[in-house]
Protein backbone atom coordinates (compact mmCIF):
# COMPACT_ATOMS: atom_id res chain seq x y z
CA UNK A 1 0.00 0.00 0.00
CA UNK A 2 2.16 2.61 -1.28
CA UNK A 3 0.17 5.77 0.32
CA UNK A 4 -0.17 3.58 3.27
CA UNK A 5 3.66 3.32 3.55
CA UNK A 6 4.53 7.00 2.81
CA UNK A 7 2.07 7.82 5.75
CA UNK A 8 3.88 5.35 8.22
CA UNK A 9 7.21 6.87 7.79
CA UNK A 10 6.46 9.98 8.73
CA UNK A 11 4.16 8.71 11.45
CA UNK A 12 7.63 6.68 12.57
CA UNK A 13 9.54 10.13 13.38
CA UNK A 14 7.01 11.63 15.71
CA UNK A 15 5.83 8.53 17.75
CA UNK A 16 7.33 9.46 21.11
CA UNK A 17 8.42 12.96 21.86
CA UNK A 18 7.32 13.11 25.58
CA UNK A 19 11.01 14.00 25.97
CA UNK A 20 11.49 16.51 23.83
CA UNK A 21 9.13 19.01 25.81
CA UNK A 22 8.46 19.71 29.37
CA UNK A 23 5.47 20.71 30.94
CA UNK A 24 4.62 22.51 34.27
CA UNK A 25 3.37 19.99 36.64
CA UNK A 26 0.86 19.87 38.82
CA UNK A 27 1.14 17.99 42.12
CA UNK A 28 -2.10 15.75 42.74
CA UNK A 29 -2.46 13.57 44.98
CA UNK A 30 -2.35 10.06 43.44
CA UNK A 31 -6.50 9.84 43.77
CA UNK A 32 -6.96 13.13 41.75
CA UNK A 33 -5.10 12.34 38.60
CA UNK A 34 -8.03 12.23 36.20
CA UNK A 35 -8.06 10.08 33.61
CA UNK A 36 -10.39 11.34 30.82
CA UNK A 37 -11.88 9.74 28.11
CA UNK A 38 -14.33 13.07 26.68
CA UNK A 39 -12.72 12.84 23.19
CA UNK A 40 -13.14 9.01 22.71
CA UNK A 41 -16.79 9.65 23.44
CA UNK A 42 -17.19 12.31 21.07
CA UNK A 43 -15.15 10.29 18.58
CA UNK A 44 -17.82 7.76 18.74
CA UNK A 45 -20.32 9.70 18.17
CA UNK A 46 -18.67 11.20 15.75
CA UNK A 47 -18.28 7.99 13.86
CA UNK A 48 -21.70 7.13 14.17
CA UNK A 49 -23.25 10.54 12.42
CA UNK A 50 -20.65 10.27 9.51
CA UNK A 51 -22.86 7.59 7.58
CA UNK A 52 -25.55 9.93 7.35
CA UNK A 53 -23.10 12.86 5.38
CA UNK A 54 -24.16 13.43 1.76
CA UNK A 55 -21.45 14.80 1.04
CA UNK A 56 -17.74 15.52 1.42
CA UNK A 57 -18.49 19.23 2.77
CA UNK A 58 -21.23 17.40 4.64
CA UNK A 59 -18.37 14.59 5.94
CA UNK A 60 -16.61 17.87 7.26
CA UNK A 61 -19.05 19.55 8.96
CA UNK A 62 -19.81 16.58 11.00
CA UNK A 63 -16.43 15.77 11.79
CA UNK A 64 -15.78 19.33 13.43
CA UNK A 65 -19.20 19.19 15.16
CA UNK A 66 -18.88 16.50 16.50
CA UNK A 67 -15.19 15.51 17.63
CA UNK A 68 -13.01 18.63 16.44
CA UNK A 69 -14.84 21.29 18.17
CA UNK A 70 -15.47 19.42 21.28
CA UNK A 71 -11.97 18.93 21.84
CA UNK A 72 -10.01 18.69 25.43
CA UNK A 73 -6.68 20.98 26.00
CA UNK A 74 -4.53 18.24 25.28
CA UNK A 75 -6.69 16.92 21.79
CA UNK A 76 -5.95 20.41 21.17
CA UNK A 77 -2.56 21.01 21.88
CA UNK A 78 -2.47 18.10 19.13
CA UNK A 79 -3.83 19.54 16.37
CA UNK A 80 -1.97 22.71 17.22
CA UNK A 81 1.42 20.69 16.87
CA UNK A 82 0.16 18.94 14.32
CA UNK A 83 -1.24 22.35 11.99
CA UNK A 84 2.14 23.87 13.11
CA UNK A 85 5.20 21.83 13.96
CA UNK A 86 4.39 19.19 11.06
CA UNK A 87 2.07 21.30 8.48
CA UNK A 88 -0.83 18.30 8.50
CA UNK A 89 -4.35 19.09 7.21
CA UNK A 90 -6.80 17.69 10.48
CA UNK A 91 -9.77 16.99 8.80
CA UNK A 92 -8.04 15.35 5.69
CA UNK A 93 -5.38 13.14 7.87
CA UNK A 94 -8.88 11.84 10.32
CA UNK A 95 -11.14 11.26 6.96
CA UNK A 96 -8.42 9.59 5.72
CA UNK A 97 -7.99 6.72 8.52
CA UNK A 98 -11.72 6.63 8.63
CA UNK A 99 -11.03 5.82 4.87
CA UNK A 100 -8.40 3.81 5.39
CA UNK A 101 -9.19 1.65 8.20
CA UNK A 102 -12.49 0.78 8.67
CA UNK A 103 -11.73 -2.65 10.04
CA UNK A 104 -9.60 -1.61 12.11
CA UNK A 105 -11.44 0.96 14.11
CA UNK A 106 -14.75 -0.82 14.00
CA UNK A 107 -12.72 -3.70 16.03
CA UNK A 108 -11.34 -1.11 18.40
CA UNK A 109 -14.54 0.74 19.91
CA UNK A 110 -15.37 -1.50 22.73
CA UNK A 111 -11.47 -1.93 23.73
CA UNK A 112 -11.61 2.23 23.71
CA UNK A 113 -14.94 2.89 25.10
CA UNK A 114 -13.51 0.81 28.17
CA UNK A 115 -10.54 2.41 28.90
CA UNK A 116 -11.92 3.21 32.62
CA UNK A 117 -11.79 -0.40 33.46
CA UNK A 118 -8.56 0.14 34.05
CA UNK A 119 -8.23 3.15 36.42
CA UNK A 120 -7.70 0.71 39.17
CA UNK A 121 -4.69 -0.61 38.06
CA UNK A 122 -3.12 2.78 36.69
CA UNK A 123 -4.05 4.40 40.44
CA UNK A 124 -2.00 1.27 42.16
CA UNK A 125 1.13 2.25 39.67
CA UNK A 126 0.68 5.41 40.90
CA UNK A 127 0.67 4.95 44.57
CA UNK A 128 3.62 2.54 44.21
CA UNK A 129 4.99 5.53 42.00
CA UNK A 130 5.15 7.66 44.91
CA UNK A 131 6.14 5.65 47.73
CA UNK A 132 9.17 5.04 45.15
CA UNK A 133 9.47 8.66 44.55
CA UNK A 134 7.67 10.93 47.12
CA UNK A 135 8.64 13.90 44.89
CA UNK A 136 6.29 12.24 41.89
CA UNK A 137 3.48 14.54 40.39
CA UNK A 138 0.34 13.48 38.48
CA UNK A 139 -0.73 15.17 35.63
CA UNK A 140 -4.16 14.77 34.16
CA UNK A 141 -4.16 11.72 31.40
CA UNK A 142 -6.48 12.51 28.21
CA UNK A 143 -7.47 8.83 26.44
CA UNK A 144 -7.78 10.90 22.86
CA UNK A 145 -8.22 8.79 19.33
CA UNK A 146 -5.70 11.16 16.68
CA UNK A 147 -4.32 9.52 13.70
CA UNK A 148 -1.74 6.59 14.11
CA UNK A 149 1.27 8.73 14.93
CA UNK A 150 1.97 9.82 18.30
CA UNK A 151 1.22 7.44 21.29
CA UNK A 152 1.75 9.81 24.18
CA UNK A 153 3.18 13.04 24.77
CA UNK A 154 3.44 15.83 27.22
CA UNK A 155 1.29 18.69 26.91
CA UNK A 156 3.05 22.08 27.19
CA UNK A 157 -0.26 23.36 28.49
CA UNK A 158 -0.35 20.60 30.80
CA UNK A 159 -1.70 16.92 30.68
CA UNK A 160 -0.67 13.53 28.80
CA UNK A 161 -1.78 12.66 25.55
CA UNK A 162 -2.89 8.95 25.02
CA UNK A 163 -3.43 8.09 21.49
CA UNK A 164 -5.43 5.21 22.28
CA UNK A 165 -6.40 4.34 19.30
CA UNK A 166 -2.68 2.60 18.78
CA UNK A 167 -2.90 1.00 22.28
CA UNK A 168 -6.20 -0.97 21.93
CA UNK A 169 -5.09 -4.34 20.86
CA UNK A 170 -7.11 -7.78 21.74
CA UNK A 171 -8.07 -10.87 20.44
CA UNK A 172 -10.88 -9.12 18.71
CA UNK A 173 -9.17 -6.23 16.73
CA UNK A 174 -8.72 -6.61 12.75
CA UNK A 175 -5.69 -5.84 11.58
CA UNK A 176 -5.11 -7.04 7.96
CA UNK A 177 -5.49 -3.56 6.54
CA UNK A 178 -1.59 -3.27 8.16
CA UNK A 179 -0.74 -5.72 6.86
CA UNK A 180 3.13 -5.32 5.87
CA UNK A 181 3.27 -2.31 7.64
CA UNK A 182 6.13 -0.99 10.21
CA UNK A 183 3.98 0.79 12.02
CA UNK A 184 1.75 -2.02 13.00
CA UNK A 185 5.06 -2.77 15.68
CA UNK A 186 4.12 0.18 17.63
CA UNK A 187 0.66 -1.15 18.64
CA UNK A 188 0.07 -2.02 22.18
CA UNK A 189 -2.86 -4.33 23.96
CA UNK A 190 -5.05 -2.54 25.78
CA UNK A 191 -4.18 -4.51 28.99
CA UNK A 192 -1.11 -2.66 28.94
CA UNK A 193 -2.34 0.95 29.02
CA UNK A 194 -1.28 0.86 32.41
CA UNK A 195 2.37 0.78 31.83
CA UNK A 196 2.04 3.22 28.92
CA UNK A 197 0.63 5.80 31.02
CA UNK A 198 3.34 5.07 34.05
CA UNK A 199 6.50 5.86 31.43
CA UNK A 200 4.69 8.77 29.91
CA UNK A 201 4.11 10.37 33.40
CA UNK A 202 7.56 9.30 34.46
CA UNK A 203 8.53 12.31 31.43
CA UNK A 204 6.60 15.03 33.53
CA UNK A 205 9.49 14.77 36.33
CA UNK A 206 12.30 14.82 34.40
CA UNK A 207 14.47 18.16 33.58
CA UNK A 208 15.57 19.54 30.68
CA UNK A 209 19.19 18.98 29.71
CA UNK A 210 21.99 21.39 31.13
CA UNK A 211 23.41 23.81 28.56
CA UNK A 212 20.27 22.65 26.37
CA UNK A 213 22.16 20.02 24.98
CA UNK A 214 19.35 17.29 23.77
CA UNK A 215 21.77 14.63 22.37
CA UNK A 216 21.42 10.78 22.81
CA UNK A 217 22.85 10.48 25.75
CA UNK A 218 20.61 12.48 27.38
CA UNK A 219 17.60 11.69 24.93
CA UNK A 220 18.54 7.84 25.79
CA UNK A 221 18.76 8.11 29.43
CA UNK A 222 15.52 10.03 29.54
CA UNK A 223 13.51 7.45 28.16
CA UNK A 224 15.94 5.02 29.76
CA UNK A 225 14.67 6.56 33.28
CA UNK A 226 11.06 6.04 32.68
CA UNK A 227 11.70 2.51 31.61
CA UNK A 228 13.26 1.48 35.19
CA UNK A 229 10.35 3.16 37.08
CA UNK A 230 8.03 0.87 35.10
CA UNK A 231 10.88 -1.91 35.89
CA UNK A 232 10.46 -1.06 39.36
CA UNK A 233 6.92 -0.76 39.91
CA UNK A 234 5.43 -3.69 38.02
CA UNK A 235 8.76 -5.70 39.00
CA UNK A 236 9.70 -6.00 36.09
CA UNK A 237 6.40 -7.08 33.82
CA UNK A 238 5.93 -3.43 32.31
CA UNK A 239 8.87 -3.31 30.80
CA UNK A 240 8.23 -5.52 27.76
CA UNK A 241 4.41 -4.74 28.16
CA UNK A 242 3.98 -1.36 26.99
CA UNK A 243 6.38 0.31 29.38
CA UNK A 244 9.36 0.23 27.66
CA UNK A 245 10.59 -1.76 24.44
CA UNK A 246 9.77 -5.13 23.15
CA UNK A 247 10.74 -8.41 24.48
CA UNK A 248 12.94 -8.64 21.30
CA UNK A 249 15.12 -5.18 22.59
CA UNK A 250 15.70 -7.49 25.46
CA UNK A 251 16.27 -10.65 24.10
CA UNK A 252 18.88 -9.32 21.36
CA UNK A 253 20.37 -6.16 24.43
CA UNK A 254 20.97 -8.88 27.07
CA UNK A 255 22.78 -11.21 24.87
CA UNK A 256 24.67 -8.18 22.77
CA UNK A 257 24.94 -5.73 25.37
CA UNK A 258 28.99 -4.52 24.84
CA UNK A 259 28.20 -4.60 21.48
CA UNK A 260 25.53 -2.53 21.82
CA UNK A 261 27.30 -0.04 24.54
CA UNK A 262 30.17 -0.05 21.97
CA UNK A 263 28.08 0.90 19.19
CA UNK A 264 26.43 3.38 21.09
CA UNK A 265 29.55 5.38 22.90
CA UNK A 266 30.66 6.15 19.50
CA UNK A 267 27.15 8.28 19.03
CA UNK A 268 26.13 9.55 22.22
CA UNK A 269 27.25 13.03 22.15
CA UNK A 270 26.05 13.65 18.53
CA UNK A 271 22.18 14.36 17.50
CA UNK A 272 21.68 11.77 15.14
CA UNK A 273 19.12 9.25 16.89
CA UNK A 274 18.12 7.32 13.67
CA UNK A 275 19.89 4.34 15.27
CA UNK A 276 18.66 4.61 18.53
CA UNK A 277 15.23 6.36 19.28
CA UNK A 278 11.96 6.08 17.83
CA UNK A 279 12.76 3.94 14.53
CA UNK A 280 11.58 0.83 12.56
CA UNK A 281 14.83 -1.11 13.20
CA UNK A 282 15.45 -4.01 11.19
CA UNK A 283 16.05 -7.55 10.94
CA UNK A 284 19.95 -7.18 12.64
CA UNK A 285 18.98 -4.13 14.62
CA UNK A 286 16.10 -4.09 16.91
CA UNK A 287 14.40 -0.96 16.85
CA UNK A 288 14.72 1.57 20.13
CA UNK A 289 17.74 0.19 21.77
CA UNK A 290 18.47 3.31 22.99
CA UNK A 291 15.99 2.86 24.80
CA UNK A 292 17.63 -0.28 26.00
CA UNK A 293 21.11 1.39 26.76
CA UNK A 294 19.41 4.37 28.77
CA UNK A 295 17.76 1.58 31.03
CA UNK A 296 20.57 -0.08 31.68
CA UNK A 297 22.71 2.41 32.37
CA UNK A 298 20.07 3.79 34.70
CA UNK A 299 19.51 0.21 36.74
CA UNK A 300 23.38 -0.01 36.89
CA UNK A 301 23.48 3.45 38.62
CA UNK A 302 20.61 2.75 41.16
CA UNK A 303 22.03 -0.94 42.12
CA UNK A 304 25.14 0.23 43.31
CA UNK A 305 23.53 3.66 45.51
CA UNK A 306 23.38 2.86 48.80
CA UNK A 307 20.15 5.20 49.42
CA UNK A 308 17.89 4.14 46.80
CA UNK A 309 15.56 7.32 47.15
CA UNK A 310 17.66 9.71 46.54
CA UNK A 311 19.56 7.41 43.44
CA UNK A 312 16.04 7.07 41.73
CA UNK A 313 15.48 11.10 42.34
CA UNK A 314 19.33 11.15 40.75
CA UNK A 315 18.39 9.21 37.81
CA UNK A 316 14.48 11.47 37.41
CA UNK A 317 16.02 14.86 37.54
CA UNK A 318 18.96 14.26 35.54
CA UNK A 319 20.41 17.08 33.73
CA UNK A 320 23.84 15.96 33.12
CA UNK A 321 23.77 12.74 31.49
CA UNK A 322 27.41 12.72 30.93
CA UNK A 323 28.22 13.41 34.92
CA UNK A 324 25.62 10.16 35.79
CA UNK A 325 26.87 7.89 32.86
CA UNK A 326 30.28 8.65 35.02
CA UNK A 327 29.23 8.36 38.73
CA UNK A 328 27.24 5.07 37.35
CA UNK A 329 30.43 3.44 36.19
CA UNK A 330 28.39 1.33 33.65
CA UNK A 331 31.47 1.28 31.38
CA UNK A 332 32.76 -0.69 33.61
CA UNK A 333 30.80 -3.57 33.12
CA UNK A 334 32.59 -4.09 30.02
Amino acid sequence: MKTTQHFVTLSLLTFCCSCLTYAQSTTFKTEEAKLITSDITNFWRMYDELPKAESAEDSTRVLHEFYLNKASTALQEYFEIERKGNNKNIEEEYLFILRQYPKYLASIRGNTEGIQRNKDKIYKYFAKAKKLYPDFSFQDTYFCIGFFNSGGRTMQKGGLYIGTEIFALFDNVVLDEWEGSAWLQFFTPITHIHNIVLHEQAHFQQSPPINNDYNLLYQAINEGAAVFLVDLVTNGEGVTNGGGFGQRVLDYGEINEEKIWNRFKQDMYGYDQSDWLYNAGAEDWPKDLGYYVGYKICRHYYDQANDKKQALKEVFEVADAQKLLEKSDYSSKF
